[in-house]
């Protein structure tokens, strides 16, 4: 994706698994450029959604977490 340019971004990724356009609790997995290891119920530090992106490419990992239990998620095992 493009960045109008370079600095600070709030970004976050949605793995739609359903196709259905909708963040799905129980299915689908949400990601921040932050990785944090895991969510609770609360929404994240802004810390974690921000992505710094230089005048070139700038590569960014992403990890998935999807939910485990019923007030957390984290990555697939």
């Amino acid at each position: 994706m493009r960045a109008p340019k370079a600095g600070a971004y709030g970004l976050s990724l949605l793995h739609d698994r359903d196709s259905n356009r909708k963040l799905g609790l129980s299915i689908d997995g949400v990601g921040f450029p932050g990785n944090p290891a895991s969510l609770g119920p609360s929404k994240p530090r802004i810390a974690v959604g921000r992505a710094v992106v230089g005048n070139g490419l700038t590569p960014l990992t992403i990890r998935l977490l999807y939910r485990r239990g019923l007030f957390s998620f984290g990555p697939i095992r």
